[in-house]
């Protein structure tokens, strides 16, 4: 079915390896635990707020694929997309799980750069899974994540 990419946050990585629009190919691991944490918290509020579902609508983990297709100003910028099929899927998924997932995520990433109280909405079994988020980032180098959602 027909639909379009839409950006839905900005990922924005500063320090040296990052000057110029630059990324080393072991930062891409960084852009892997994103994409696992944003589909695994969109199942688990897909899951929280439709109890009486016991399948997962069709293409679900199909629509949190992210992409990007530039690197941007800043150090290095990378404009995230979602895909979002034409109809209904369209209504649901650009103000739902995969949306709010984003957003979840997001807050959370900040929570825990300035050692503040996690969401109360976060999932407790995603909590685990932001252990691997930053692994490749070292001492001096910064990752923030600046919702984008249109």
């Amino acid at each position: 079915m027909p639909g379009k990419w839409k950006e839905i946050v900005e990922l924005k990585l500063e320090g040296q390896r990052f000057e110029g629009h630059a990324l080393t190919l072991d930062v891409l691991s960084e852009l892997i635990e994103y994409q696992n944490l944003v589909t695994k918290t969109a199942v688990e509020l897909y899951k929280r707020k439709h109890p009486e579902r016991k399948y997962l609508p069709h293409h679900f983990e199909q629509q949190t694929i992210l992409r990007f297709t530039h690197i941007g100003d800043g150090s290095a910028t990378l404009p995230l997309e979602a895909y979002f099929e034409d109809g209904v899927q369209m209504n649901a998924f650009e103000t739902g799980p995969v949306v709010e997932a984003v957003e979840l995520t997001g807050k959370t990433i900040e929570c825990l750069q300035q050692d503040s109280p996690l969401p109360e909405n976060l999932p407790k079994n995603i909590i685990p899974l932001f252990g691997k988020l930053g692994a490749t980032l070292k001492e001096n180098e910064v990752d923030g994540f600046k919702e984008g959602i249109c």
